[in-house]
């Protein structure tokens, strides 16, 4: 049996951090990982294949064979099919939808997964174009040779079937409870910092809306500085410019990346965490709403598809209009003046986690889809949405 996953991310990059002895850079890194090594452990080759990352290949000290593709060749179908060719798989795991690749693996009967943690909102911009490539995507996924597609989460796998995917061959999926709520204590409305301290964790762009958080930043800010914001993720170059130019220098610390193990620490002493993210953005359940809740810090959190299913109003979150500074503001400034309904949100943390869990692990997902004998399948079945 010959495994090969395709995916984001460096993969090479991560066990080589691993084994220096640093720390996940996010959730259930590590559990990943390791996984995909222990298979490597039990089967004749297992590879993961890396789009838009550093070239090159090598056999890691863990077993797995890597090959990154760098921007230009990632850009190619033909050239990531070639590389994938080149594994020879008899198992094809997909961690994002590349319809090329799956077109390939159908038509060449490559055994294949996709286990995706995707939105497919139509957008705005380009809304035709985008429409066209749901309707194909959903067309090869729903191939009698695909058995199952996998999304993160339920309002995820939901898209999937929104789009026009079968939903008795949708299975949502979820990362194992390696920290629930239950570790921390509720927060109280009435002990905030003076300035409140606002943090967002994630990848710096327009589209995950980091700059509108620097807008409503300002706009918090406009009478006197009661507002901090301190910012963790990749891409902050991009955000400093922006930054200088309104003004926020002293009001905004860019710490760059953080390692998850300190994510949490990071997370309950600040007083709000904000998800901001914009329709566009293709998210699925981001962990760092699960950070949010097991921190008991409160969310203020964008009204994005696949967030507003799962978050009620003022009971799990505060939802603004996604692409909205002003709305983000007015709700920041609603939570921190409101005791009451700050406390509520942390207390609720625990009862809102536990709806968000699915009952799916990544790792038993994968394991009962490579083993495949009639008690897998059986249990496969039994977990679509459908």
């Amino acid at each position: 049996m010959r495994i090969t996953f395709l995916q984001h991310g460096n993969y090479a990059a991560t066990v080589e951090r691993f084994s220096k002895g640093l720390g996940e850079t996010y959730y259930a890194q590590r559990y990943s990982v390791e996984y995909v090594a222990d298979l490597a452990s039990k089967y004749d080759d297992v590879s993961v294949i890396t789009l838009n990352g550093p070239g090159g290949e090598r056999l890691l000290s863990n077993g797995v064979y890597w090959v990154g593709l760098d921007q230009t060749a990632s850009s190619s179908p033909n050239s990531i099919i070639q590389v994938i060719e080149g594994r020879s798989p008899t198992h094809l795991i997909l961690r994002c939808p590349v319809s090329s690749v799956l077109k390939w693996a159908i038509t060449e009967n490559v055994r294949t997964l996709p286990l995706l943690a995707d939105s497919f909102n139509y957008g705005s911009i380009l809304k035709v174009k985008r429409r066209l490539s749901f309707y194909r995507l959903a067309k090869l996924l729903n191939s009698p040779k695909i058995d199952w597609v996998a999304n993160h989460n339920v309002p995820a796998a939901n898209d999937l079937a929104r789009i026009g995917v079968h939903s008795a061959k949708i299975i949502a999926w979820d990362w194992p409870a390696l920290i629930t709520p239950a570790e921390h204590s509720p927060k109280s409305g009435q002990h905030l910092s003076k300035p409140v301290k606002i943090l967002y964790v994630g990848t710096i762009s327009h589209a995950k809306g980091t700059f509108d958080l620097i807008e409503a930043l300002s706009l918090l800010n406009s009478a006197q500085r009661n507002y901090t914001l301190t910012v963790v993720g990749s891409g902050q170059k991009s955000l400093e410019e922006r930054v200088r130019k309104i003004g926020l220098c002293e009001s905004v610390t860019l710490a760059g990346q953080v390692a998850h193990d300190d994510v949490i620490g990071l997370m309950r002493s600040h007083d709000v965490v904000v998800v901001p993210s914009r329709h566009c953005y293709p998210e699925g359940l981001p962990m760092t709403l699960y950070g949010g809740l097991c921190s008991r810090t409160p969310l203020v959190i964008s009204d994005h598809p696949m967030f507003i299913s799962k978050f009620r109003q003022r009971e799990d979150a505060m939802v603004f209009k996604a692409s909205n500074s002003r709305s983000l503001a007015e709700m920041v400034a609603e939570l921190v003046n409101d005791p009451t309904c700050y406390t509520r949100l942390s207390e609720n943390a625990q009862q809102t986690w536990e709806r968000l869990r699915c009952t799916v692990e990544w790792g038993e997902l994968l394991e009962r889809w490579v083993r495949n004998n009639p008690d897998d399948r059986s249990w496969l079945e039994s977990q679509t949405i459908g």
